[in-house]
């Protein structure tokens, strides 16, 4: 196959090789479409933990590409990258949540997502499925049990004997930027 013009006898060639762990979005089979009523979640590992993120919530997902160093910022704020022009920040989501340092490998990914106000990168170990969620595979869980850390996830998902995080990215933001603040204010 090559890797210079993947069209769709590429993707169907992809699909028919053994199982690597990744599933492709039902959207792109056409037969597939409207068999679906939950949403579409994209599956990323942080550590040794697995977390979900709407897939409408995702602008793309990108190989980890040179991140620019922000003197003085927040921990979680990795740096900042230059997409196609456009500049935005790269959150360390390991970090946020107190994981341990992890070091960069193939599978690092960089989650581009989309909010109001913009874009911003979320630094993953790996991607690791897409799975649609019905509204009875999510429970919401009460924030006071978790630390602050944890308070930028919206519900659990429950499928079988998984149990997932679901983020919440406008969460994420406001948890990041409320730091910033804070950190800012105390200077």
């Amino acid at each position: 196959m090559s890797s210079a013009n993947l069209n769709n006898s590429g993707l169907d060639e992809l699909r028919a090789m053994p199982d690597q762990g990744i599933s492709f979005r039902d959207d792109e089979n056409p037969a597939a479409v409207g068999t679906h009523t939950g949403l579409q979640h994209i599956g990323f590992k942080l550590y040794t933990e697995e977390f979900l993120l709407p897939v409408n919530q995702v602008r793309e997902i990108i190989m980890l590409p040179n991140i620019t160093y922000v003197p003085h910022s927040d921990l979680s704020l990795e740096g900042i990258i230059a997409l196609r022009g456009e500049i935005m920040p790269v959150l360390n989501v390991r970090r946020l949540l107190g994981f341990p340092k992890g070091a960069a490998n193939a599978s690092t990914r960089v989650i581009i997502v989309q909010l109001k106000l913009g874009c911003y990168g979320m630094l993953v170990d790996e991607i690791t499925d897409f799975a649609w969620l019905e509204t009875q595979d999510i429970e919401n869980i009460a924030q006071n049990f978790f630390s602050a850390e944890y308070r930028v996830l919206s519900g659990v998902a429950k499928q079988g004997e998984r149990v997932r995080g679901i983020m919440d990215i406008a969460k994420l933001a406001t948890h990041i930027s409320s730091h910033q603040d804070q950190v800012g204010g105390a200077a």
